[in-house]
């Protein structure tokens, strides 16, 4: 669970909310977002994983 925590703690961070807000629509608000585009999401938890 602790890692669990980490990585939101992580996205958290570095989160958009105006990003987030247009990803949602785009999604008919089925989804919260933390409105990081996937490269970005994908180097914060590229060192997470190792």
């Amino acid at each position: 669970m602790d890692k669990y925590l980490e990585i939101k703690k992580l996205f958290a961070e570095h989160s958009d909310k105006e990003n987030a807000i247009a990803m949602a629509k785009y999604m008919r608000n089925l989804f919260v977002f933390y409105g990081i585009p996937t490269p970005k999401r994908k180097a914060i938890y590229k060192d997470f994983l190792k």
